[in-house]
């Protein structure tokens, strides 16, 4: 009798614990990426690693473990989908964009993976309609107008096209979060999911990278700084995608955007503290209105994800 609110409050504590971890990791990791291309590495050259190197490590895990990732057909295709959509795609655009811009740019952009989430569930039939949450996508259509039209809110004006590309990035992660909670095959454990997504992205990236010519050998012989930030990505790539999987299963995919909140402090951190970054007022305010949305997504309930309805016979 006494066991059980133990484990209610565990159950309770358990995600937001995971969540808290899993932002501060990846916020340090777009900091790391920001270091690297700056030192040398080629951003899809980093992202190749990232995925091959990272997703060895899990794999390793796994296999120690007893969860190596299954050979049947319905998780190849969840691999290669999910890799392709939640990893290799929105990390390419993603480290190019971050090239370019602001760290604390990037982390504003990164908040709108929960209300992406949300428009794509409501407009693929798994989600119903509700005003908290679309009136939270409206805030934080606001914040990225906010970011992008007044000549005083970014440090160039030639950056804006960059800031426009990079929201691909939190469009494709939400994607991947409503095809990770609906694709996901029963009772499959985490870190095999994390390494057979991880190493399909590889397989997706490798021939990319070599047709572009952006394949980074490090020179073990003489690490550079840029090599020190590609090793600590994996590390976190190794952790991060487990973790992330973890939250899903726990808590599901609303809850798991809501790591952007932690992602965007973290991120602040780090290029104020790497970078010596001085985010304008106007980024502030955007960044205010872009995390109100995201409250407004994430406190209107879990996502549902009900099967979607049919608009027609089926022949």
């Amino acid at each position: 009798m006494t066991a059980h609110p133990p484990r209610s409050t565990l159950h309770i504590a358990l995600p937001s614990l995971l969540l808290l971890l899993l932002g501060v990791l990846w916020g340090l990791g777009f900091a790391l990426a920001k270091v690297a291309v700056n030192h040398g590495v080629a951003p899809l050259g980093y992202v190749f690693w990232q995925a091959a190197a990272g997703g060895s490590i899990v794999l390793v895990i796994a296999s120690i473990l007893g969860q190596r990732p299954s050979g049947a057909a319905r998780y190849v295709r969840y691999y290669l989908l999910i890799g392709l959509v939640a990893l290799a795609a929105p990390n390419a655009v993603g480290y190019i964009v971050l090239a370019r811009i602001p760290v604390s740019v990037w982390v504003l952009l990164i908040n709108f993976v929960p209300l992406f989430t949300y428009t794509v569930a409501l407009l693929a039939g798994y989600e119903r309609l509700q005003a908290v949450r679309l009136s939270g996508v409206a805030f934080g259509l606001a914040g990225v107008l906010l970011l992008i039209l007044p000549d005083a809110s970014l440090p160039d004006r030639s950056l804006v096209p960059w800031v426009l590309l990079g929201i691909v990035t939190p469009l494709f992660y939400a994607v991947g979060n409503v095809l990770m909670a609906t694709m996901r095959p029963p009772g499959a454990p985490s870190i095999g999911l994390a390494a057979g997504m991880t190493l399909a992205a590889a397989v997706w990236l490798l021939p990319v990278t070599l047709a572009t010519g952006s394949l980074y050998t490090p020179d073990f012989s003489a690490l550079t700084l840029g090599d020190a930030a590609l090793l600590g990505q994996v590390l976190i790539t190794a952790c991060g995608y487990v973790i992330f999987h973890e939250i899903q299963r726990l808590a599901g995919p609303v809850f798991a955007g809501f790591v952007g909140f932690v992602v965007t402090l973290s991120g602040l951190f780090w290029g104020m503290l790497l970078f010596g970054e001085q985010p304008s007022a106007w980024i502030f305010l955007s960044l205010a209105l872009v995390l109100t949305g995201m409250a407004l997504v994430n406190f209107g309930g879990r996502l549902t994800l009900r099967q979607p309805a049919k608009t027609g016979n089926s022949g």
